[in-house]
């Protein structure tokens, strides 16, 4: 809940540190790795092109990509909007 307020309040870099610790265990983890990857995704879009972190950034994109689509695919979240999509 509160990494989706820091989220909300465009505070990008928060709210994805807050999503990583959020266990495997943990029955809202699908949800947290959907949730930063738009995170990350966001920061990516407003930061410059020549930010430093921009090409860690985009690799751990690409990572959770593949996670999150199976994740969806699979109905796993607890968040309903996102078994919807």
């Amino acid at each position: 809940a509160y990494a989706a307020r820091l989220q909300r309040q465009k505070k990008y870099a928060e709210a994805i540190a807050m999503y990583r610790k959020v266990p495997e265990s943990d029955p809202q983890h699908a949800d947290a790795q959907y949730f930063m990857l738009r995170a990350l995704d966001s920061l990516h879009l407003q930061s410059p092109a020549n930010d430093p972190e921009r090409n860690a950034r985009v690799a751990e994109m690409s990572k959770l990509v593949e996670g999150v689509r199976t994740n969806l695919s699979r109905g796993s979240g607890n968040d309903p909007k996102l078994r919807s999509r």
